[in-house]
């Protein structure tokens, strides 16, 4: 057991009380011990919890994306007037550029 995964341990125990397993993890746990019930069960509490960390774990880093994402998209938005600014004066010194060369 690794500290903090005690939620984890209690909420696949409610799954076994209550009958309620996921059946793709159960229907594996079965078939990796021979379909012996006690073995099964064993397993399936090792491999649920296993997924139950995996999807915290993706949770936290898929917010951590998302985190990033925001603070890029704020950047960009204080970055668009700066950008805009520059290119009306490259603009304009391109018209200028042309108005000198048509002019002289």
């Amino acid at each position: 057991m690794t500290p903090g995964d005690e939620h984890f341990y209690a909420q696949v125990a409610v799954e076994l009380e209550t009958e309620q397993l996921d059946q793709d993890t159960w229907t594996k746990a079965l078939e990796q011990n021979g379909f012996d019930e006690k073995k099964a069960r064993a397993a399936y509490v090792m491999m649920r919890v296993d997924q139950l960390t995996a999807e915290v774990q993706m949770r936290v880093v898929e917010g951590r994306r998302e985190a990033k994402r925001e603070v890029n998209r704020e950047r960009l938005e204080r970055a668009k007037p700066v950008v805009q600014f520059v290119l009306i004066i490259l603009i304009g010194g391109v018209l200028f550029a042309a108005f000198l060369v048509a002019v002289f």
